[in-house]
């Protein structure tokens, strides 16, 4: 639980961090622009795709973890029924035969 919380409290940061990389990507590797060499351009979009990286494994890593909780969540809670439902079966078999004739 506190891993997806902590992913889902860094994910804007990535979306952040992706819109930033878009930004200087496009003024870096922008034709006709003073300053815009093949290394500059090259170096934001190596930085980009370490960036989308990033986002995606969290992404997957946060779907995973959630998928994993949702599992455990309901494992438990079929357990829980099942409990109950035994102990109330094992209950009705022990009353008298009366309690069922009235």
């Amino acid at each position: 639980v506190e891993t997806t919380s902590a992913l889902r409290l860094f994910l804007p940061n990535f979306q952040g961090q992706i819109f930033d990389h878009v930004i200087a990507g496009s003024q870096a590797c922008m034709p006709g622009t003073p300053g815009a060499h093949e290394g500059k351009c090259g170096a934001a979009k190596a930085s980009f795709l370490q960036v989308i990286l990033l986002y995606l494994g969290c992404s997957v890593a946060l779907g995973a973890l959630g998928g994993l909780s949702s599992l455990c969540f309901n494992l438990i809670s079929r357990r829980i029924i099942v409990s109950v439902r035994e102990t109330l079966f094992r209950q009705l078999i022990k009353q008298d035969i009366a309690f069922f004739d009235g």
